[in-house]
């Protein structure tokens, strides 16, 4: 007992002249009982995880016993999270999977094992998802993710999980982004050339094997404009550039430039150009 007390004495001397001396905030943590010279690596690891799991708020702990504590089972505490966050994972709504995360370990009980086997749960989810990217890229975040002993603190295992989610969003929206640039410069080649044929959404829709109502929407939000209107600006300029250096009649442009008929291409050039197409040409 003097021995404990002494130590224990020692371990606020430390951290309080820690504090004052080199402005760091340090946490200690004590078995409370001496162990034999063969249960001194069990020892250290229990203290381990007891500084890894933390208590209040993980800052200039002073934990003078830490006991070994019976696993219990608490599946069912945290299934139903694990649920929440795979379905939210799936969705990509990261902030979604990132509440979840800090919400589920603040209910876990202060039990290292339960502590691990939840968060490798997560950790496995995370790299399947990478997988599914066939993203090889980790580097050292992904090292850290798979490794808990290299967190010092709860609360940096749990940053690396949020992490590790927001490199996830990133690399998505990225294939996202290289994918919606795919089909906007397919269909920035496709329309110009076929000018004379159908253009008409469902069509280019099904070039791109995209819904036409989202194709629409997508296209306005990538080039700011709407298709149909960069499909006119084309065939407007194209039936200017053949009415002036070509010697065709009105119908054979209006063909050229995708109207069955010469009196509708007529309107239709009269209401974007100002004039008629024989008037242009004149």
């Amino acid at each position: 007992e003097d021995t404990l007390s002494y130590v224990t004495g020692s371990m606020e001397s430390i951290q309080a002249s820690c504090r004052y001396l080199l402005e760091l905030p340090i946490s200690l943590v004590c078995t409370g009982n001496p162990v034999n010279w063969d249960e001194i690596a069990l020892a250290y690891g229990q203290i381990k995880q007891t500084i890894l799991l933390g208590v209040g708020t993980g800052e200039e702990m002073l934990i003078t016993k830490c006991d070994v504590q019976q696993v219990s089972n608490e599946s069912e505490v945290y299934r139903h999270f694990l649920t929440q966050f795979e379905q939210y994972l799936e969705t990509n709504d990261i902030e979604e999977c990132k509440s979840i995360v800090i919400d589920l370990f603040q209910k876990l009980p202060n039990h290292y094992g339960i502590f691990a086997e939840v968060y490798y749960k997560i950790a496995s989810l995370l790299l399947g998802h990478f997988n599914k990217l066939h993203h090889d890229d980790h580097g050292h975040s992904i090292d850290r993710l798979i490794n808990i002993a290299a967190h010092q603190s709860k609360s940096e295992a749990i940053q690396i999980l949020c992490d590790i989610l927001e490199k996830l969003s990133l690399k998505r929206k990225g294939i996202l982004d290289e994918r919606t640039h795919r089909v906007i410069k397919k269909l920035n080649k496709h329309i110009p050339e076929n000018l004379s044929k159908d253009l008409s959404l469902d069509t280019l829709a099904n070039l791109v094997y995209m819904n036409p109502s989202y194709l629409s929407t997508l296209y306005k939000q990538y080039t700011g404009k709407n298709i149909s209107d960069y499909i006119t600006e084309l065939r407007v300029e194209k039936a200017k550039e053949l009415l002036k250096n070509t010697p065709f009649k009105i119908h054979e442009i209006a063909e050229e430039v995708g109207f069955s008929t010469s009196g509708y291409f007529t309107r239709f050039f009269k209401k974007h150009v100002g004039v008629t197409p024989q008037e242009y040409r004149n």
